[in-house]
């Protein structure tokens, strides 16, 4: 057997028929203060155009109590952006329109960055930081994590990206060399992180038995987590410490894939 619902012992006929002034003697005191003031001009016409309606009324009263009248009736509540469809339920008796359209949605996170925890720190860099989707088998990556300037490593990286490993690794000894410039600099402490990388990224190409100087580099830069380094005795002194990850990837220019935005 289905169970009936009851409001303070009362069935929603029984709250129906009785006057509005015996309902707001069930209600809490800020309800019942409200009811018993009596209804503005605006909240009468609301009355008088549900009670005609058969379609959902519109409206902008948040603040308007759900008396029985207004069971089973349909209304489009304004949030303060869209009309939020509510349809009144007995267990609706008591409260207020707004309290069914939200004027926030619900936050989801997902799992903590790179850096962002104690334990995420020193993990190697997520796949989808890449901006691009290699499908080639024979690819071999290196990551790097240096305090040098996002700006520069960005520009060098551009340099770089999309060339071959032989012709990579010359453009970054001009620029240690300082014989060659990219618009008048030569960036020697971001070219000299990155020939690190480059380095790293030639063993383990030479582990897996590949000709590095006959692959493509693919190479990017994104911001890391900002350190503060404090001076005085409050961290409110002191300067700020950046870092750089660093990706690279050997590949053949066949097997790479198209830019994932």
């Amino acid at each position: 057997m289905a169970k009936i619902f009851t409001f303070k012992g009362k069935t929603i006929d029984e709250l129906q028929k009785t006057s509005l002034e015996e309902f707001a003697k069930l209600l809490p005191s800020r309800q019942r203060r409200a009811l018993l003031r009596g209804f503005t001009d605006q909240e009468k016409k609301f009355l008088v155009r549900i009670r005609k309606a058969n379609k959902p009324v519109r409206t902008h009263l948040r603040e308007m109590v759900i008396i029985p009248e207004m069971v089973f009736k349909k209304v489009l509540v304004h949030n303060g952006n869209t009309w939020v469809g509510v349809d009144i339920k007995p267990e609706m008796v008591g409260h207020r329109l707004g309290e069914f359209a939200l004027t926030r949605k619900r936050v989801m996170h997902s799992a903590p960055g790179v850096g962002a925890t104690k334990a995420s720190k020193f993990l190697p860099l997520k796949w989808w930081f890449m901006k691009y989707a290699i499908k080639s088998k024979g690819k071999v990556c290196a990551y790097g994590t240096y305090s040098i300037s996002l700006k520069n490593a960005v520009k060098v990286c551009k340099a770089i990206n999309r060339k071959n490993f032989a012709e990579a690794k010359k453009i970054l000894e001009n620029l240690l060399n300082k014989k060659t410039s990219l618009r008048g600099k030569y960036f020697t402490k971001t070219a000299k992180e990155i020939s690190k990388l480059l380095k790293d990224l030639e063993n383990n190409a030479r582990n897996k038995k590949l000709e590095s100087d006959s692959l493509f580099l693919f190479i990017s830069a994104h911001k890391g987590s900002t350190m503060h380094r404090a001076r005085r005795k409050w961290r409110k002194f002191g300067s700020k410490l950046k870092i750089c990850h660093i990706q690279a990837v050997l590949s053949d220019k066949n097997g790479f894939g198209k830019k994932v935005h």
